[in-house]
């Protein structure tokens, strides 16, 4: 994954289903900041912020259908 000019690699915890019309599903991972370059940002009424991002991604794909 790239972010924020870094490249770094992930791993996602994929659950999917599939079924004649296609594919459904949730993919979801975690990362640092610092693995990014960056910093947590810093939240004046906020006592503390995680140094985690947590990122997750619903998708649902279809089949195509042939000609």
């Amino acid at each position: 994954m790239t972010m924020h000019g870094v490249t770094h690699a992930t791993t996602w915890d994929v659950n999917a289903t599939a079924d004649a019309q296609g594919f459904a599903g949730t993919a979801t991972t975690a990362v640092r900041f610092e693995d990014f370059g960056m910093s947590p940002p810093h939240v004046p009424v906020v006592a503390t912020v995680q140094d985690s991002i947590r990122l997750e991604y619903d998708f649902h794909l279809d089949r195509a259908s042939q000609p």
